[in-house]
């Protein structure tokens, strides 16, 4: 909601998580929110911004912890 709305209005803002993207538990996710592909959200943490690709961020709010390394399958 719009919290400087006096009528408390509802934002809608679509959420979009990319291919591979991984959203722990008990995560939030707040509109306009882009998780994108390969970027993981951690357990518990809450996303008021992007997260761009392959990407980890962690805690409330969320921010960077590393990038997300992806091994050799063929191994």
């Amino acid at each position: 909601h719009d919290w400087s709305d006096p009528y408390f209005g509802l934002r809608v803002s679509p959420i979009v998580i990319g291919d591979g993207a991984w959203v722990g538990a008990k995560a939030v996710v707040c509109p306009g929110v882009n998780i994108e592909k390969l970027a993981i959200l951690a357990a518990g943490s809450v996303a008021t911004k992007s997260i761009p690709s392959a990407e980890i961020h962690v805690g409330n709010p969320a921010i960077y912890s590393r990038n997300r390394r992806i091994r050799d399958s063929s191994v």
